[in-house]
């Protein structure tokens, strides 16, 4: 006997089903996908500012050494960081109170294609294996939907930008004499 080859998908078709699942995510929950890339964009992007507060400060220490402006940087950045942390945390609440709900969201997706059908092609016992399929891959292997991985795309993007402009500005600064 021998084993069923495994489908392997271009990058191309790759992308076109995932933008295809992510447009069908954001067209049925759009609150979950806004929710998810504040989530993720905060998560990305709050080390940077303290990387840049904490660059200030060690300039300013290694600079003038100005006490008043050492302690108004200090409280900037213990400010900021704990606004970005609450900020953070208010968004991954956000974001988890959607995902609670988004499995049902999914379901009646299935349920409203179902319901739009002809009869004889939703009694079709293929159309039954097809969907027993899809609720198999989602519910054991992951597949589905719930496999669009459009918010680690997005924070790796945030995370490379972020990186990018933290570098820029490590160069374009002059160096004092």
């Amino acid at each position: 006997m021998s084993k069923p080859k495994k489908e392997k998908f271009s990058m191309k078709e790759a992308w076109a089903l995932n933008w295809r699942g992510f447009k069908d995510i954001y067209k049925l929950i759009p609150g979950a996908v806004l929710s998810n890339c504040c989530w993720v964009i905060l998560e990305a992007l709050t080390p940077y500012a303290g990387i840049w507060l904490s660059a200030q400060i060690i300039g300013e220490l290694a600079g003038a050494r100005n006490p008043e402006r050492l302690t108004q940087l200090v409280i900037i950045t213990l400010s900021v960081t704990i606004f970005l942390t609450l900020l953070t945390a208010a968004a991954g609440h956000w974001k988890n109170a959607h995902s609670a709900t988004s499995w049902h969201s999914i379901l009646s997706l299935y349920g409203d294609k179902m319901m739009s059908m002809d009869f004889s092609a939703a009694d079709d016992p293929k159309t039954h294996d097809l969907l027993s399929q899809i609720q198999q891959n989602a519910n054991w292997s992951g597949h589905g939907l719930h496999s669009v991985q459009y918010d680690q795309f997005l924070k790796a993007i945030f995370q490379i930008g972020g990186g990018i402009a933290l570098t820029v500005s490590l160069f374009v600064q002059k160096v004092p004499e």
